[in-house]
């Protein structure tokens, strides 16, 4: 923690009394990554003194080492019927999605059981309805808190699928099914267009779609100018 450090109050606003009786204290808010950075932030604008604590410098824990991908589309569950048939297939690639320490599979069991009962369609569309409604404005809040440096920072792209196989797995297929039914846009690409877009991609792949609202941004600078545009202490 730096010595010295003190609580700022948002320009054009008196200070919020802090230590004075009967006057609000400083909020404070520990972690300067991206989310305790906005907050921050948020709590400013609002007119509260803020006090960030971290043991780093902003933007350098897991928001340094995030892709930075900034996703509107995001709607499809983790949970997807069908995937317990491929948990066995995990278990044995040491490189699978899903790693369980034999010694812990007791432990972890419960945890197991929850996420195949959270893979019935009921719950994914439900899921996904509500992933959708939170994400989908995401690239606009995030455009507003910057301003005008937001267009130095945000890249807006997309992101795309692609299989070495003719078509998509059934897992796929549902997951395209409700990004549609989400209003996510997307289109259809055939091979060509795929490595007009990234000629470095291995050859072989066969795309299918690319979906469109796909943005990257610099998560340690966002943080970062997410203090400095309204004066944070950092301790």
């Amino acid at each position: 923690i730096e010595p010295g450090a003190r609580a700022m109050t948002p320009p054009g606003r008196p200070d919020s009394g802090v230590g004075a009786a009967g006057g609000p204290g400083p909020v404070v808010v520990i972690g300067a990554g991206i989310i305790g950075a906005l907050t921050a932030l948020h709590l400013r604008r609002i007119g509260l003194t803020v006090i960030l604590i971290d043991r780093a410098d902003p933007g350098s824990g897991c928001s340094f080492g995030n892709g930075g991908a900034i996703s509107p589309d995001l709607c499809v569950p983790v949970a997807l019927p069908g995937m317990l048939r491929r948990v066995p297939r995990w278990f044995a690639d040491p490189l699978g999605p899903l790693v369980v320490r034999w010694g812990s599979l007791p432990s972890a069991l419960p945890w197991l059981v929850r996420w195949v009962r959270a893979g019935r369609m009921d719950r994914v569309e439900r899921a996904a309805t509500a992933l959708r409604a939170l994400h989908a404005p995401s690239l606009d809040r995030y455009e507003k808190v910057l301003g005008p440096e937001a267009a130095g920072l945000i890249e807006r792209t997309g992101q795309l699928y692609v299989w070495k196989t003719d078509a998509a797995g059934p897992t796929e297929q549902l997951a395209q099914e409700l990004r549609a039914r989400n209003g996510v846009e997307s289109k259809p690409l055939d091979a060509a267009a795929i490595y007009d877009i990234d000629a470095q991609l291995a050859p072989g792949f066969k795309p299918q779609w690319i979906v469109v609202e796909i943005a990257l941004g610099a998560v340690a600078t966002l943080a970062w100018l997410a203090l400095v545009r309204w004066r944070i202490a950092r301790h």
